[in-house]
């Protein structure tokens, strides 16, 4: 596969034309936004993009793990996100918080790393970064184990409080 750089961005060279990277990746991603259902989904697990093709809709991390392998048999080098996504407070403009996400990263000759999130967008506005892995079981953003009973509710919160550099809590 042969490249060629230009100021803007990198293109990929096919049987028959160029095709701007960042233009590929951008469509990539929100075909994916727009043709499979984002949702929460609490089991566990990771499906495999064909069904997640299959069903039309799965979880941030289905979506990021379904971008992945189509970016992979493109020969486009990717890897699994994981972190939070930071939420503002329509209540509170002060107050912010956010949710545990995953999203996709994608080698960019030039730039790098970019982030492209199929259930978000593109860019790495409001995600913060917790692990980067080569495959998603890689990167397990809380791990540990459960003494009880089967009866016991077992549950788990998470808050994330995202403030600026040097400021002060009250």
């Amino acid at each position: 596969m042969a490249t060629r750089r230009s100021h803007r961005s990198t293109c990929i060279s096919t049987t028959s034309s160029h095709i701007d990277t960042h233009e590929l990746l951008v469509d990539m991603t929100r075909t994916i936004r727009r043709t499979v259902e984002h949702v929460s989904r609490h089991e566990k697990g990771i499906q495999a993009p064909v069904r997640t093709l299959n069903l039309g809709r799965g979880s941030c991390r289905d979506l990021a793990v379904l971008l992945i392998a189509a970016l992979r048999l493109r020969g486009i080098a990717a890897r699994f996100v994981s972190g939070y996504v930071h939420l503002t407070d329509d209540d509170d403009d002060c107050a912010t918080g956010g949710n545990t996400h995953a999203w996709a990263q994608v080698y960019v000759p030039g730039p790098g790393w970019v982030d492209f999130d199929p259930s978000g967008g593109v860019g790495n506005q409001n995600l913060i970064r917790v692990a980067v892995a080569h495959h998603s079981r890689e990167a397990i953003p809380l791990q540990g184990t459960w003494f009880g009973t089967a009866s016991d509710h077992l549950a788990m919160k998470v808050a994330v409080k995202v403030t600026a550099a040097g400021a002060t809590g009250a």
